[in-house]
């Protein structure tokens, strides 16, 4: 699976990031989200020193993501694309 970060907000005086749309895709299929974050209660990562990976786990953590849900939910859809349930016929009268 592939995670990115797509845009940050933050406060413009303190560089905290109080959200973050992110992405989460393979292949053929994609979930696309956005994070709410609450202050930070402890020292706070300075916006310029932030790297995806830090923003990500706050996805996962304080974020309100699933990680592994929305991950299945790809790779569902991914195996139905791949293998699907339903196909459509040709007509049998029409051969």
């Amino acid at each position: 699976m592939n995670w990115s970060i797509i845009y940050l907000e933050s406060f413009s005086a303190t560089g905290i990031v109080i959200s973050a749309q992110w992405k989460c895709s393979d292949e053929q299929v994609a979930r696309t989200g956005t994070s709410i974050f609450p202050e930070p209660s402890d020292s706070p990562i300075a916006y310029d020193q932030l790297t995806e990976q830090d923003v990500l786990n706050w996805v996962w953590t304080d974020g309100g993501v699933d990680k592994t849900l929305v991950e299945e939910s790809v790779t569902k859809e991914l195996e139905s694309i791949i293998n699907p349930i339903v196909i459509k016929n040709p007509l049998p009268w029409n051969k």
